[in-house]
């Protein structure tokens, strides 16, 4: 994202703690963290165990990095109990040049976390990226990320949300996705998106034509897939729907919602309940659609044989079945 260097927070050594023992160490591993905090243009926070006044530390100097353009949290545990979402959201809603925000497994992230959340992407109109791996949120804060999508449709063009749950409130997450044309990639994985959630999905990002990508692997779709007979998604490179509990008749309505798609590239059906009747269903949607690469049929109930007049037809086409 021509973001210049990038510099890696990762600390390889034992997490910081109260210890007097280790308090020498700890604050050498701090020194360090502390200037590449300051220094670099994308800061990733890594696997670390640190308390709040090392957390407040590190906020401190990520204030006096003026060139920050992106900051990425991962596998951090924070202690003591307060908000630290807030707190660091007071730090980044003045980083103007942020164009990346990733959060991955973190936990005990106190309140408010959406709002928070939306705060940083208000004042941060150019993030490109932002990404939410397994943290705490809840299902009023549904309603903050569905304020992000609907507000930032100028810049952000790669949105990422997996191991997150909205329970009954998920509509009001997805329900953003009416108003951005904007995003390029959407990843919605494991976030327990059943039938109804999916048809509500597709229905709102089917007039995004800047969409190329759309993995909603890991998620209880099943027969939720029929959808794809009211919409399709024209402009779609790359689908990936590995785990979603389809079947043949669901494959088969899927196919028949993706005939007319002269995009697609890659198709993923791994792990799922596809079996070897099929074969005539993807052969004929192979008559009349050239364009797709690769499909990927790994653990199903298909075998290789099965599609070996498939494999032949042409060798722009690759099956991987096994």
């Amino acid at each position: 994202m021509g973001c210049g260097s990038t510099k890696i927070i990762e600390n390889n050594e034992d997490p910081i703690s109260n210890n007097p023992d280790n308090l020498k160490k700890n604050l050498k591993v701090l020194k360090t963290f502390e200037d590449k905090t300051i220094n670099s243009n994308i800061v990733e926070w890594k696997n670390l165990s640190i308390d709040q006044e090392v957390f407040m530390n590190l906020l401190k100097k990520l204030e006096k990095n003026e060139k920050l353009q992106g900051l990425i949290i991962r596998d951090v545990e924070i202690n003591d109990e307060f908000d630290k979402l807030i707190e660091l959201a007071k730090i980044l809603m003045n980083k103007k040049h942020l164009k990346i925000l990733e959060f991955h497994s973190l936990s005990n992230l106190g309140n408010k976390k959406g709002k928070s959340i939306a705060k940083i992407m208000q004042n941060c109109d150019n993030v490109e990226r932002l990404v939410l791996v397994n943290i705490e949120l809840e299902g009023e804060d549904a309603e903050f990320i569905g304020y992000i999508l609907k507000n930032n449709t100028d810049h952000l063009i790669y949105l990422e949300i997996s191991l997150v749950f909205f329970n009954n409130k998920i509509h009001s997450f997805l329900d953003g996705l009416y108003s951005n044309y904007s995003i390029r990639e959407l990843v919605l994985n494991k976030i327990d998106l059943s039938g109804d959630s999916f048809e509500f999905l597709i229905e709102a990002v089917s007039t995004n034509k800047c969409l190329t990508r759309l993995d909603v692997s890991n998620n209880p779709i099943k027969e939720g897939v029929k959808c794809f007979q009211n919409y399709s998604l024209m402009n779609i490179l790359t689908l990936q729907m590995n785990n979603c509990g389809i079947n043949d008749d669901g494959l088969s309505v899927l196919l028949t919602g993706l005939q007319n798609n002269k995009c697609l590239k890659i198709l993923e059906l791994n792990e799922n309940e596809i079996t070897s009747d099929s074969t005539n269903e993807i052969q004929n949607f192979f008559k009349n659609n050239k364009t797709l690469k690769t499909l990927y049929l790994l653990n199903n109930r298909i075998n290789k044989n099965s599609l070996s007049n498939l494999l032949s037809s042409s060798d722009m086409i690759k099956v991987v079945s096994e």
